[in-house]
């Protein structure tokens, strides 16, 4: 059976472009990810709807979940951070209550405080990169049954770019696999036929889901 996925296509190679041009945009840049992100899984959804198959937008929805939750724990994590910051600019305590002090008193205290509040930061910091990796892994999924269902090579790419980037996310070169494997799913979507024929993949994927 043919199937067209030319709307498919165009919806989900430039929403994948406008999430990625989102981050060097100011002002917009917000509006413009949302947008690409809802392009993006409307492109899955139909394609799954289409095929039958809706792991491609479960998989893609599940690691951009857990994108925004380490971005929400990160923003905890500074919060708590500046909170702490402020309470021991402005007060210590000395056993049943606290006294006021004034700046420069009391230096070491403060100067405690502010390793307390820079070690909270950097456990936001690690806690969001591995949800980041999280959510890249099960983008790495979508990938990997898009190439299952297309046959289009550079999915099968993107896939294997970002479940490296996942795992080596720790080290800066993490990210950079990261931004490969998305500019990989864009050239795969861009390169996805017009007419799709049930059962065409040229070839077993690499990683099985």
């Amino acid at each position: 059976m043919i199937v067209r996925v030319e709307r498919e296509r165009e919806m989900g190679m430039w929403g994948l472009l406008l999430a990625l041009v989102s981050g060097f945009i100011p002002y917009i840049g917000a509006i413009l990810s949302i947008v690409g992100f809802i392009l993006v899984l409307m492109a899955l959804h139909c394609i799954g709807d289409k095929f039958n198959d809706g792991r491609p937008f479960r998989n893609y929805l599940i690691g951009a979940v857990f994108n925004v939750v380490g971005l929400i724990v990160l923003v905890i994590f500074v919060l708590g951070a500046v909170g702490l910051t402020s309470l021991h600019e402005s007060s210590t305590f000395h056993g049943e209550g606290v006294q006021m002090v004034t700046p420069g008193e009391n230096a070491e205290f403060i100067e405690n405080g502010d390793e307390a509040s820079l070690g909270l930061i950097l456990l936001g910091a690690f806690t969001m990169l591995v949800f980041i990796a999280l959510g890249a892994y099960f983008k790495s999924r979508a990938w990997a049954v898009m190439y299952e269902i297309t046959g289009v090579k550079e999915f099968n790419d993107a896939s294997t770019w970002m479940k490296w980037g996942a795992v080596t996310l720790i080290v800066i070169v993490g990210a950079i696999l990261l931004l490969i494997g998305r500019i990989m799913a864009i050239l795969a979507f861009s390169k996805m036929p017009k007419e799709i024929e049930t059962g065409q993949a040229e070839g077993p994927v690499l990683v099985a889901y």
